[in-house]
């Protein structure tokens, strides 16, 4: 159990489509929420870690191919928002509640600034 009464469980990525990079998966409970995110296992510690956001009608994977070539530089952080991907919500999210979510998220995972990377509604949030 993580502050705020939510679960954290990181597992290795052998099958989400990146076999050329080890990257982490972790599931973050938050509120009834389930979410999903992809990350580096480690990267540049001087450098603020990179958070993409995706937009609607996708999930986080849309990042891989850009992903894929910054993780070498810093640590970088790729949740899907509820609802989308792999992660659940039991309703459909506003934006500002989406904001509040993946502050939240944040919060558990120690990102206190970060550089965000977003397209579409990402932008939003």
């Amino acid at each position: 159990m993580s502050k705020s009464g939510t679960r954290v469980s990181w597992f290795p990525l052998d099958d989400d489509g990146w076999p050329d990079r080890h990257w982490l998966g972790a599931e973050t409970w938050i509120e009834g929420h389930r979410i999903f995110a992809r990350a580096t296992p480690c990267g540049a510690d001087d450098r603020p870690p990179l958070l993409m956001v995706h937009g609607a009608v996708v999930s986080g994977a849309y990042f891989g191919p850009i992903a894929r070539r910054l993780d070498e530089t810093r640590r970088v952080f790729i949740p899907d928002l509820a609802g989308f991907g792999r992660s659940a919500s039991s309703s459909l999210l506003s934006v500002s509640e989406h904001v509040d979510l993946l502050d939240r998220w944040m919060d558990v995972h120690g990102l206190r600034q970060a550089v965000i990377v977003a397209n579409s509604t990402g932008c939003q949030v």
